[in-house]
């Protein structure tokens, strides 16, 4: 009956598509490659193409009143006879398509046992194939000793309930088989790629000596943890095992998670991660995610492991329209599904890394770790008596970088070993640029701006790079590259006042004697922004490269400056070792 006949098809479906693709992997597998003059030698496997010619096929047939058939078998048999050029499937599809047009009853006179032979043909290269394939499967090992791979039980397994049962019971059986396999082997595999210490590793922002001092000393209450691949229930408890390691000890203070190269968060796992958030807050411990694409971002603040993001994050997730639920420090909003709110306020305001109170999400890593060790040099090096224990210029800097404030001449000229007076003889020769605002580019505000060196007495510039992108995006996918709020943007590094910036094409984007230019390219130069960090405002002295050169500037002066960039080029390689990538 037609009912009974509806039930048959999965069956048979199933058993078309596993066939299709069986055959077209067998068929790349013994032919690699074209033979000579093949027109398209790097054409790649479409499986959605031979499931497409599998079904238009079938039902053609179907109407015609044929029988359901693979064409993956004569394609293996083409293959078999060395028939690879695209001329002889060509010729091949003439002479069916001449005799279905004939109408010539070619199955009273072909014998019936040369069909079967066909198929027989067919069935031994696949059973071959199935069973001499553990020769390249890894091997698996377990206490010493050499075991076949799990695989190629699978394999066996299906073969022999062929045997007893119908094919398409042991397509299924297999099936099952695998994709228990499938679950288990994730279990087993850990989702962490690499955990690093806030001793090893440290935010993009320059900070003095003192301050690293103070991070490479006390860093290691800070973990960094990178995740990869889909979370779920299974790799959700080897997570939680990680972390209840890590934060074991009780100097751990604060547990970064970056979310980068997980593409997708399943709800068990979320609560697997909410629980875990709750006991490492009962040690002490805080724990920050960071990195989040849409789905994960929304699996998390669905349960609660994200209720407080970052001020900068809300930004981006403002700009790229996401909507999820509304966060805790919004729960005056009548409607769940809302834009993003603004985050809560210090109660008093302050422009430096610290904007708001107890952020638990952020866009990168480097903001998280600049969140992180900003409240460890709070802790370690600006407390108690601090105002009274350290240096002049180490605490102008602190209230330039915190209150937003300007640094005088004389803390910067102590900060860097300078003479008194050098930074007033110096500013006769200098642009002064005031009044910058957070984003602007500081070479549209000087317009012969050219290779030149940059003193930022108020606020901080960030070093920001315009990455090219590749035509073909598909080989650029978030899962691949790792996700980021960032595309196409990478920030370098981000200088607070006190510093020089500028340096590299400063000196490498010069003609030497040779007529010569030492830099690379300037497309790789980065361009200096202003950044919304440390102030509302910046002020920057630039010293431009034509005035460096010119008979004008004391060379004196050119000396002591020279020193100090010596210094500065040093104290940032430094830097760069210690630099989250």
């Amino acid at each position: 009956s037609l009912a009974q006949s509806v039930f048959d098809m999965p069956p048979l479906i199933l058993m078309s598509v596993l066939c299709t693709a069986t055959g077209a992997l067998t068929v790349t597998d013994r032919f690699p490659k074209g033979p000579d003059g093949d027109p398209a030698p790097m054409e790649a496997l479409n499986f959605d193409r031979e499931l497409t010619t599998v079904g238009v096929s079938s039902v053609l047939l179907g109407f015609t009143g044929g029988t359901l058939t693979f064409h993956t078998f004569t394609s293996i048999q083409l293959r078999l006879d060395g028939g690879t050029h695209r001329i002889s499937v060509f010729c091949v599809a003439l002479f069916v398509f001449g005799a279905l047009a004939s109408g010539v009853p070619f199955g009273h006179y072909i014998p019936k046992w040369f069909l079967s032979g066909l198929f027989m043909n067919t069935a031994f290269h696949f059973l071959k194939g199935a069973l001499l394939s553990y020769q390249s499967l890894p091997k698996v090992y377990w206490r010493g000793h050499t075991f076949i791979s799990l695989q190629y039980m699978v394999t066996l397994l299906a073969i022999v309930t062929s045997i007893f049962f119908s094919p398409a019971d042991a397509i299924f059986f297999g099936l099952i088989l695998s994709v228990i396999l499938f679950l288990v082997q994730s279990a087993r595999a850990s989702p962490v790629i690499n955990v690093l210490t806030g001793n090893r590793v440290v935010s993009r922002t320059k900070r003095p000596f003192w301050e690293m001092q103070v991070l490479r000393a006390q860093g290691h209450r800070i973990l960094l943890l990178y995740l990869q691949g889909q979370l779920f229930f299974g790799s959700a408890q080897r997570l939680n095992a990680v972390l209840s390691a890590a934060i074991a000890g009780k100097d751990v203070r604060y547990c970064i998670l970056s979310f980068a190269r997980v593409p997708l968060v399943d709800p068990s796992a979320a609560r697997h991660l909410k629980n875990m958030k709750e006991k490492a807050k009962l040690v002490g411990c805080k724990v920050i995610c960071c990195r989040t694409n849409h789905a994960v971002f929304g699996a998390l603040i669905a349960a609660d492991v994200i209720t407080d993001p970052d001020e900068d994050l809300i930004m981006y997730l403002r700009g790229l329209k996401w909507r999820t639920k509304s966060t805790r420090s919004s729960k005056n909003l009548e409607h769940k599904q809302v834009n993003l709110p603004s985050p809560r306020k210090f109660a008093s305001p302050s422009p430096g890394p610290l904007i708001q109170a107890e952020p638990d999400a952020f866009a990168h890593e480097t903001d998280a770790l600049d969140y992180c060790d900003e409240l460890l040099v709070k802790d370690f090096c600006y407390c108690g008596n601090w105002r009274y224990e350290m240096t002049d210029f180490q605490v102008a800097y602190r209230d330039a970088c915190t209150e937003g404030i300007r640094i005088d001449e004389h803390a910067f000229e102590d900060m860097h070993n300078l003479r008194r007076g050098l930074m007033a003889d110096l500013k006769s020769y200098c642009e002064i640029l005031d009044g910058l605002t957070k984003w602007d580019k500081v070479a549209d505000d000087s317009p012969k701006f050219g290779s030149s060196l940059c003193f930022i007495m108020r606020g901080s510039v960030s070093l920001v790079q315009f990455l090219a992108q590749a035509d073909q995006q598909d080989m650029l996918l978030p899962q691949v590259r790792g996700f980021s709020f960032r595309e196409g943007k990478r920030l370098r590094r981000r200088y607070p006042p006190g510093h020089v910036v500028g340096k590299v094409a400063f000196f490498l984007d010069q003609e030497d004697k040779h007529g010569c230019r030492k830099v690379l390219s300037r497309d790789l130069l980065p361009n200096l922004v202003v950044s919304s960090k440390f102030g509302a405002t910046a002020e920057i002295w630039v010293l431009k490269r034509s005035v460096w050169d010119s008979g004008q500037f004391p060379a004196g002066l050119k000396a002591e400056l020279t020193k100090m960039l010596c210094e500065q080029l040093a104290d940032d390689a430094q830097h760069a070792n210690l630099q989250e990538h």
